[in-house]
């Protein structure tokens, strides 16, 4: 089992920008609840709402951050070769999103391929993956950019 540094699993689980975007609408309906009290009763709802919506996706996002965490602490290891991008039609902040595709081996020998979402198309040549039978997950496009200082142990 690896071990994972205290710093790249708090990244891990907030860093990500759905769990950002949930503690800004949890801090959004905190602010909206506030006013709500002092100033204007009629915003209460979307007070509630605010507060109901935000958790929920931050619910979602650190379950979503967890799977990963436990598929890198032990799932299998491999190293990743670049093989191509491709288009994802998708834009965000007027730069096109791509996805890296990525090649590896299984520990039965055979090849398989994973995907990461960038807007940088100059991709990594080698990368370290984990992967189950289900799942992959390429350690060096994780928020917090986490590294392996050795094959045990994942720092940020």
């Amino acid at each position: 089992m690896r071990t994972i540094s205290k710093s790249s699993i708090f990244y891990l689980r907030y860093g990500t920008q759905f769990s950002l975007v949930s503690l800004s609408l949890i801090a959004i309906g905190i602010a909206v609840f506030i006013q709500s009290i002092f100033k204007n009763i009629n915003n209460l709802p979307l007070a509630v709402a605010f507060l109901m919506v935000g958790p929920m996706l931050l619910f979602v996002s650190v379950v979503r951050s967890n799977n990963k965490i436990k598929l890198i602490m032990t799932g299998n290891h491999s190293r990743g070769r670049y093989k191509e991008w491709k288009n994802s039609f998708m834009i965000r902040n007027n730069s096109t999103l791509v996805f890296l595709i990525y090649t590896y081996h299984d520990k039965r020998g055979k090849l398989k391929e994973t995907a990461v979402l960038s807007t940088n198309m100059n991709a990594r040549e080698e990368v370290n993956i984990f992967y189950n039978e289900d799942d992959s997950v390429v350690l060096e496009y994780l928020p917090g950019s986490p590294w392996m200082k050795s094959y045990n142990e994942i720092v940020r």
